[in-house]
């Protein structure tokens, strides 16, 4: 009898072993679990982090390099309009000297012109003085008074003396525009060196001494 008790006491004490090693074991199997579970949502939660890392490293770059790119179009942009703005100067300033060396080509023209025309009325007048000369000397040798013939020579020689003043006032005038003229294309081709830019204008005359194209050196001319 205290046999069967001491072998049923073991087998107790066995299967509470028993139990209690199982209950060990499930315990660390859970907590391997756990902790399996833990370091797996670290790792996707590091994945995560790193994925969104570069997706925004990414997005940056991308917006770097389209800032760029647009920041590169601008200034092309920029720079093409200053280079049309400055060809678009420097034509309007070469239109403008186009223009300032025709008038002062027509008045050049007219004045030689003018100097032709005075030049044949100053011998018509040289011619009808002598005229009135010899009609003076014969008419006093006459002892006559003054004739119709010697009135109409004296009222021509008042007229020529009054247009060749008239020519001679043009003439003056015209010498003041051609000057007027070259001091402008003077003031235009200087305005062009400093800034840079160059006549384009075929077979111009240039008029500053100062100006110095890459092409040429300074010259030195005359206004007279």
């Amino acid at each position: 009898m205290k046999q069967a008790i001491v072998i049923l006491s073991l087998a107790l004490v066995a299967a509470l072993v028993g139990v209690l090693v199982l209950l060990n074991v499930n315990r660390s199997a859970t907590e391997e679990v756990s902790e399996l579970a833990t370091q797996q949502a670290e790792l996707e939660a590091a994945a995560a982090r790193k994925a969104q890392a570069q997706a925004e490293a990414r997005i940056a770059a991308e917006s770097r390099a389209k800032a760029a790119e647009e920041a590169a179009r601008m200034a092309e942009a920029k720079t093409e309009k200053e280079i049309a703005e400055r060809q678009a100067r420097f034509q309007a300033l070469n239109d403008q000297l186009h223009k300032e060396a025709l008038a002062r080509e027509a008045a050049e023209k007219q004045a030689a012109e003018l100097a032709a025309k005075m030049q044949k009325l100053q011998d018509q007048l040289e011619a009808t003085r002598k005229q009135q000369a010899e009609i003076a000397a014969r008419q006093a040798a006459l002892g006559s008074s003054l004739t119709e013939e010697q009135k109409a020579v004296l009222k021509d020689i008042e007229r020529r003396k009054l247009e060749l003043e008239q020519l001679t006032a043009q003439t003056e005038l015209l010498k003041q525009q051609r000057q007027d003229s070259i001091q402008r294309q003077i003031q235009l081709e200087e305005t062009i060196m400093q800034e840079g830019g160059t006549i384009t204008i075929p077979g111009y005359r240039v008029w500053s001494p100062n100006y110095r194209p890459s092409s040429q050196t300074t010259r030195t001319v005359s206004t007279d």
